[in-house]
């Protein structure tokens, strides 16, 4: 994952989802990647404050992190067992 897509997603926000980014980088499959891209494109498409997009930004992590595998192979039994 590139550095700078992890400070574009994240500028603006707390220090805090930028190093969890990061470490997400390093701990996982790629997921912090699909995350940064998801923040880029939702900073862009929406006019929300910046701390929704650090609580959006930081749950995701979380869910990340607890799911254990790439999101992009998320099914519905895993987002309902992380409720």
């Amino acid at each position: 994952m590139d550095k700078d897509n992890i400070r574009s997603a994240t500028e603006g926000m707390q220090r805090e989802c930028y190093d969890r980014l990061l470490k997400l980088d390093l701990d996982s499959f790629e997921n912090a990647g699909v995350i940064a891209d998801y923040l880029i494109a939702y900073k862009n498409q929406t006019d929300t404050k910046v701390s929704t997009r650090t609580t959006i930004c930081l749950n995701i992590i979380r869910f990340a992190q607890k799911m254990g595998k790439p999101l992009g192979t998320a099914t519905q039994d895993d987002i309902l067992l992380s409720l």
